[in-house]
C-alpha cells in the first residue's frame, strides 16, 4: 500500500498572502496561505527577515503560528499565521508573497510580460487590445490588456503590479462575459 507524504520544498521562502488584519499590542497578523492551503517553499521561524511583494517593503517575524498554537519553525508544505513587524494590514493585499530579501526567482511586473498562449475552444469572442481583462496567477486576480499577435504567444500587460516567477502558469478571463469567462491559458516566460 503506497502513502502520501508531503512533499517539502527547501529553498527561499515563497509565501503568497491570503489575508491580513491588525491585532492591537502585536503588530500586524498575516494568514499565509499558498494553493490548497501550504506555504509554497522554504521554512519560516521567528526573527525571520521577509520582503513583501510588490511593496518590496522589508519585514520581521515576530511570531509563527500553526492552527493557532505558537511554533518556533514552520517549513513548506503548510498553512501559517505570522505576527510580522514593518508594515500596515492596509498595505497587504491577496496575493501579494512574502519572499527572501534577495530572491532572484520572482519578479514583480508593471511592464508587459510574455507569455505562452493557449485558447479555450469553448471561448467563441475575439480578443482586442483595447479590452481590460482579468489574470489568475498563484492567488492574485490582476486586471490585464493584452497584445495578441495570432500565435501561440501575447503579451499581458498588467494595469497593477504582477507578483511571478519564470514557468509559472496562468489563466486568462473575462469575467463580464456571458458564456464561457475563461479565455486561455498559458506559461508566463
Amino acid at each position: 500500500m503506497s502513502r502520501l507524504e508531503p512533499n517539502s520544498r527547501e529553498g527561499e521562502w515563497i509565501i503568497p498572502i491570503d489575508h491580513a488584519f491588525n491585532v492591537k499590542g502585536v503588530g500586524t497578523v498575516v494568514v499565509l496561505v499558498v494553493v490548497l492551503g501550504v506555504i509554497k517553499q522554504g521554512a519560516v521561524k521567528a526573527f525571520d527577515r521577509l520582503k513583501i511583494l510588490p511593496s518590496g517593503k522589508d519585514i520581521l517575524v515576530k511570531s509563527v503560528q500553526m492552527h493557532d498554537d505558537p511554533v518556533t519553525e514552520c517549513k513548506s508544505p503548510a498553512r501559517v499565521g505570522l505576527a510580522i513587524k514593518g508594515i500596515d494590514a492596509d498595505d497587504i493585499s491577496r496575493g501579494d508573497v512574502l519572499c527572501s530579501l534577495g530572491s532572484l526567482d520572482l519578479k514583480v511586473a508593471t511592464d508587459p510580460i510574455s507569455a505562452g498562449f493557449i485558447k479555450s475552444p469553448y471561448y467563441k469572442g475575439n480578443l482586442t487590445e483595447n479590452q481590460t481583462y482579468v489574470i489568475s496567477v498563484g492567488i492574485q486576480i490582476k486586471p490585464v490588456k493584452i497584445k495578441y499577435n495570432n500565435t501561440n504567444t501575447i503579451e499581458i500587460i498588467p494595469e497593477k503590479s504582477l507578483v511571478f516567477f519564470s514557468g509559472q502558469s496562468y489563466a486568462l478571463l473575462k469575467p463580464d462575459n456571458v458564456g464561457t469567462r475563461l479565455i486561455a491559458k498559458g506559461i508566463i516566460q
